[in-house]
C-alpha cells in the first residue's frame, strides 16, 4: 500500500487524463462549474481518509468509463487492472433504464472490495453535499436536472448507502450517513427509511 506524502505521477496522469477527457462537461447542480470539480474533490476525500494513492487515482478516474468515450482497455493498459476494477465497479450503465442502471450500480457495490466503495462513498458523499448546496440556494428547481425525481433521488442515495456499509465499518461510512440523514431530512425522506449505523 502506498500512502500519498507528495508527488505522484501516477496522481498527475489521472488528473492530465481527466482534465482532457471531461473537458466542456459541467455539474447538474450547477452548469458553471465543470465536472472535473467533483472527479478533485471526491479524490480528496478518500485521500482525507488516507487511502494509497491508487484509490485516489481512481476516485479522479471513476467517471471516465461512465461519461466519456475512454475505453476500459485502455484504462487498463494506461493505469493498471486494480485501478481498472475499483472504476469499473462503481461505474453505472448508461445504456440501461434509469432504475435497472441504478439496481446494477447497487449489486456492484455491494460486492466490491472495500477501496471501490471508498471510492462510492466519497463520490456519493460530494453529489450529495453539492445537492443540498444548490437547494439551499435555488429551492425545488433543482429537481428539474434529476431524472430519478426528487424521491427517487433520495431513495437511490438511501439504497447506495446500504450497499456501501454492507460488511464494511468506516468512518466514511459514518461520513455518508451524516450527510445522508441531513438530506432525508431536508427533502421529507427523514421518516420513511430509517438508517441504522454500519
Amino acid at each position: 500500500m502506498n500512502i500519498l506524502t507528495g508527488y505522484s505521477p501516477l496522481i498527475e496522469r489521472a488528473l492530465r487524463t481527466v482534465l482532457r477527457l471531461h473537458e466542456g462537461r459541467f455539474r447538474k447542480t450547477d452548469p458553471s462549474v465543470s465536472a472535473v470539480s467533483h472527479l478533485f474533490h471526491t479524490a480528496l476525500i478518500v485521500c482525507a481518509h488516507g487511502f494509497p494513492e491508487h484509490v485516489i487515482a481512481a476516485a479522479l478516474l471513476h467517471d471516465t468509463l461512465e461519461d466519456t468515450e475512454y475505453p476500459a482497455e485502455r484504462l487498463a493498459s494506461e493505469f493498471g487492472p486494480e485501478i481498472l476494477s475499483i472504476v469499473k465497479a462503481v461505474s453505472e450503465r448508461k445504456d440501461l433504464p434509469w432504475k435497472e442502471r441504478k439496481r446494477t450500480y447497487l449489486e456492484s457495490v455491494s460486492r466490491a472490495s472495500y477501496e471501490a466503495k471508498a471510492v462510492s462513498a466519497a463520490d456519493k458523499i460530494h453529489n450529495l453535499s453539492t445537492i443540498l448546496e444548490a437547494h439551499a440556494e435555488r429551492g425545488e428547481e433543482i429537481w428539474n436536472v434529476f431524472a430519478g425525481s426528487r424521491e427517487g433521488t433520495i431513495d437511490f442515495y438511501t439504497d447506495a448507502y446500504h450497499a456501501i456499509a454492507e460488511g464494511w465499518d468506516h468512518p466514511l461510512v459514518c461520513e455518508y450517513r451524516s450527510i445522508l440523514e441531513r438530506a432525508k431530512g431536508t427533502f421529507g425522506r427523514g421518516d420513511e427509511r430509517k438508517l441504522s449505523p454500519p
